[in-house]
């Protein structure tokens, strides 16, 4: 840990250090999840797919509640990359109408995948 002993300093900057110490270390851990969902999702379920809808349940109902839009946006790619387009715009489609940094790279997604199919009057949505 990092402990800073300032003299004139005040305590909002130890608040601040530790703040930022937090925030790294939940960066970390948000990481790990989602890596440890994306090694284990191919070998749960009969195929990766299904895997990954499991880990996403499960970890809605866990104190990690607010990494599983990282996870749908993951399996969405994973879809993509297995060339299942339809599974890949159905998994986007859930954040079109929400408004968060994640939904705004699902969308963005989305619209390059509508591209990269021809469909521009989707990619235009």
């Amino acid at each position: 840990m990092l402990f800073i002993r300032l003299h004139t300093g005040t305590q909002s900057v130890f608040i601040n250090l530790f703040t930022q110490l937090e925030d790294s270390e939940k960066k970390q851990v948000d990481k790990h999840v989602v890596q440890g969902a994306c090694l284990i999702s191919p070998h749960i379920k009969e195929n990766q797919a299904k895997g990954y809808e499991w880990c996403v349940e499960t970890i809605k109902q866990s104190q990690y509640r607010d990494i599983a839009a990282q996870l749908d946006i993951s399996k969405a790619v994973m879809l993509l990359r297995q060339s299942d387009f339809a599974g890949a715009a159905r998994a986007f489609a859930v954040f079109e109408k929400s408004r968060s940094k994640i939904a705004s790279q699902a969308c963005n997604d989305l619209c390059f995948m509508y591209i990269y199919k021809k469909d521009f009057t989707r990619a235009l949505k």
